[in-house]
């Protein structure tokens, strides 16, 4: 979720890690206010060095959720 103080864009970079780098960047158009978005596979950004790149235009808040990925641990 995005918080922007105004209108602008935001810009996921490709990530340096093969193949997934080869669908490149991601950019979604912001509106001032709160913006939802769901990616679903982050490994398309995500460099060697565990990092992400994000760029924008504008001011605000970025907000971060992550789903457990993988397999319940046995018990």
């Amino acid at each position: 979720m995005v918080n922007a103080e105004a209108a602008g864009e935001i810009t996921f970079a490709a990530g340096d890690n093969y193949p997934n780098k080869m669908l490149g960047d991601l950019t979604l158009e912001l509106t001032a206010g709160l913006n939802d978005f769901i990616i679903e596979d982050l490994s398309r950004f995500e460099n060697r060095d565990g990092s992400i790149g994000v760029n924008t235009e504008t001011s605000g808040t970025i907000y971060a959720i992550a789903k457990r990925a993988g397999l319940e641990p046995v018990e």
